[in-house]
């Protein structure tokens, strides 16, 4: 079995020797569990805090249970760590009451490897987890430290105890790590309907149609293979196949999410209100799903309320967190939204697409209080404005000097066509900031400010269907200075969703570069603007090397080009000078000249617009002089 590549499963199996009722009573769902310092039976080292916060991604499952009766439990955790491998599991079981030669049999007679702690005054587990009154316990515990799930007593708990790992694995959004304990409880005999059923859900979660039709079609689960319709993108299929799933509580869940993502959310919120679910990731989905309904129809209020309904069934949703920050944002309550994410960030520190939009909203609030800012902006607006109004007759001259590289300016516009559905609401609106973000980190691009630019089109009254005009496209770009207007469509084509970018050219209103990228998991976010970023620089720069003229040579010493700071030119820079070389003729008339290169600049301090440089290489009896061409080496 192939070793998970990220996240690892993180088990704790406690061990606890009490007698019958309830467990807990300090603990509840939402709030951090107690931490764990002992040795095990064999000297090692136990520290369950220091496990959770070196690997803050994994998922915790407390566990406990007697020796007399929790053999089952513990030969069912010794075949799941088995499933995961050694690296993707640690186990530490803890006997509270146990004699160390009772725990080292214990182990012995099972082949136990995992950590087993005998309980004493110090360590003092009962007091930190209990008291107890019925046996056996477990805690499921989310990236981080909270709780969010409880299992207690035998019977059923006991026959499924995988099952409802794979259950609170599905409800903190680790698919994988679902499967692998669904397939354990398959193996180990567990109630199949549940179990396949779970590993049905998580392989659909991660787009293993095909494997998820087949676990469904073994339980003969028409809310499932509604699911796997969805996944594929045909909606209207997703919808008919949970409506014949009738009696089971969970097919609204699937109808409502089907109708979200055909674009309509008054008969999703309707499907969500009519579900019915008992298990706690089933309930989760619906409620979370009914404040997104809410929330794309304008009802944001009522979206918040549901998104903490949610919350207290599952402390660690991400996504009900970030879409609560998408909706106080909506509201113009940047703090509100701030605290949304800043939850999701502690629950899940290494999501991508929560650390982007906390960085966005930060930055948003920051840029608010900013009066100078705001001060210039509006000046800056207010230029722009009237200098749009000018050019409005103007025609498309060209520069005097068509040979020399323009700053490159950039300006993301929207767009006409409406968005797909988002799991998470705001996605597509923080993958083009993010990718803004990402260029103007290269010292070659500059980009027009998001707020400038939103300001402006509304000042101008100009909706997504001016800016399709190619004219309005050549005023805009003369406006902002900006070589490229870029344009990000999203489109959803059977189960695979894309983006598409174009950048025009402002001098042409000709497509200049195009690029098409599926979308990929929503906590890849990052990733997925990096690989974008890269594939836009290396087509757009590919097409544009820098080039210049000598600006002033009188000094053979110290060259200085017309090539700046603003260009994005840089110490070390190496260019070629270009002059005349021998005609080129057609027709009786010279047309042209060859390039002669003619000596190799490199720059050595960089100013705003111009740059001096130290001769490299010249060829004998060659001057440099002012307005010799320059070309950026590769």
């Amino acid at each position: 079995m192939k070793r998970l590549s990220r996240a690892l499963l993180l088990i704790t199996c406690l061990a606890i020797s009490l007698q019958a009722g309830l467990a807990y009573a300090e603990l509840k769902k939402g709030s951090d569990v107690p931490n764990i310092q002992a040795k095990d039976i064999k000297g090692n080292e136990v520290d369950l805090y220091a496990m959770l916060d070196k690997s803050p991604d994994d998922l915790a499952i407390l566990f406990f249970f007697t020796t007399q009766s929790g053999e089952i439990f513990a030969e069912r955790l010794r075949e799941l760590k088995r499933g995961f491998g050694d690296s993707d599991l640690r186990i530490i079981a803890i006997g509270l009451k146990e004699e160390e030669a009772a725990l080292k049999a214990f182990a012995d007679k099972l082949k136990i490897d995992y950590y087993l702690i005998a309980d004493n005054s110090e360590l003092s587990a009962e007091s930190k987890y209990g008291p107890f009154t019925s046996l056996p316990v477990t805690f499921v515990v989310a990236p981080r430290r909270t709780l969010v799930k409880e299992i207690s007593g035998g019977g059923e708990g006991e026959a499924d105890i995988l099952t409802y790992v794979a259950h609170a694995c599905l409800m903190t959004n680790k698919p994988a790590q679902a499967e692998k304990a669904a397939d354990v409880a398959i193996k180990e005999g567990e109630t199949a309907a549940p179990a396949r059923e779970a590993k049905g859900y998580a392989q659909v979660q991660q787009g293993k149609l095909d494997a998820a039709a087949q676990e469904f079609q073994q339980i003969d689960s028409k809310t499932g293979l509604a699911a796997v319709a969805m996944g594929q993108g045909d909606y209207a299929k997703a919808a008919a196949l949970a409506d014949e799933a009738t009696g089971d509580p969970y097919a609204p869940v699937i109808k409502g999410e089907a109708m979200l993502r055909a674009g309509k959310p008054e008969e999703a919120q309707q499907a969500f209100g009519a579900a019915a679910p008992t298990e706690d990731w089933k309930k989760n989905a619906a409620v979370r799903g009914e404040g997104r309904a809410m929330q794309e129809q304008g009802n944001l209020d009522g979206a918040i309320a549901k998104y903490g309904e949610a919350l207290e069934i599952n402390p660690a949703d991400v996504t009900a967190l970030s879409n609560e920050s998408a909706a106080h944002q909506a509201k113009g309550d940047l703090k509100g939204a701030e605290a949304a994410l800043a939850r999701a960030e502690a629950v899940s520190p290494n999501d991508q697409t929560v650390a982007i939009m906390l960085r966005q909203i930060r930055q948003e609030m920051e840029n608010a209080n900013n009066t100078k800012r705001r001060e210039l902006i509006q000046k800056q607006i207010a230029d722009l404005q009237q200098r749009y109004k000018d050019l409005k007759a103007a025609g498309k001259d060209k520069p005097a000097d068509d040979w020399s590289s323009r700053p490159l300016v950039v300006a993301f516009l929207p767009t006409e066509r409406q968005p797909i559905f988002f799991e998470r609401a705001g996605t597509d609106v923080a993958i083009q900031r993010e990718l803004e973000a990402r260029l103007r980190e290269n010292p070659r691009f500059q980009v027009v400010e998001r707020e400038v630019l939103d300001t402006l089109l509304q000042e101008l009254n100009l909706g997504s269907s001016d800016l399709a005009n190619p004219d309005t496209q050549l005023r805009l770009g003369k406006v902002l200075s900006a070589q490229l207007l870029g344009f990000a469509d999203f489109a959803q084509t059977g189960p695979e969703a894309k983006m598409y970018l174009r950048m025009v050219n402002t001098e042409t209103t000709s497509i200049d570069t195009q690029i098409s990228k599926a979308l990929p998991p929503t906590g890849d976010v990052g990733t997925f603007v990096d690989d974008l970023t890269r594939d836009l620089t290396d087509k757009v720069l590919a097409a544009r090397p820098l080039q210049g003229i000598v600006a002033d040579a009188t000094s053979p010493e110290e060259i200085w080009i017309n090539l700046g700071k603003i260009h994005g030119l840089q110490p070390g820079q190496q260019f070629v000078v270009i002059r005349d070389g021998a005609p080129i003729e057609a027709g009786g008339k010279v047309i042209g000249h060859r390039p002669d290169p003619v000596g190799t600049l490199e720059v050595t301090t960089v100013d705003e617009q111009a740059s001096a440089c130290k001769v490299i290489k010249k060829k004998e009896g060659v001057d440099f002089t002012k307005e010799m061409r320059i070309k950026e080496t590769k």
